[in-house]
């Protein structure tokens, strides 16, 4: 997972982060490198710290064909 400063929201391509799931979204999204990836869905995902400590980002879009996470921080 990444954490980025000039992101909008959050992603990520693995379906299995989703704590819940919703393939009730389309759309496309343009990279920094001019790439372009679909959205899958979208829903929340709950991080869990080795401390124990969790927190749910909500509104995570769905991006397989990216390679990492993505962690807006604006």
């Amino acid at each position: 997972m990444v954490s980025d400063s000039s992101g909008t929201f959050h992603v990520t391509p693995n379906i299995e982060f989703f704590s819940n799931y919703s393939a009730d979204i389309s759309g496309i999204v343009r990279l920094g490198n001019e790439h372009e990836c679909k959205f899958a869905g979208t829903r929340e995902v709950t991080i869990r710290f080795p401390n124990g400590h969790t927190i749910t980002l909500h509104r995570v879009q769905h991006l397989p064909d990216l390679k990492r996470s993505l962690v807006s921080i604006n």
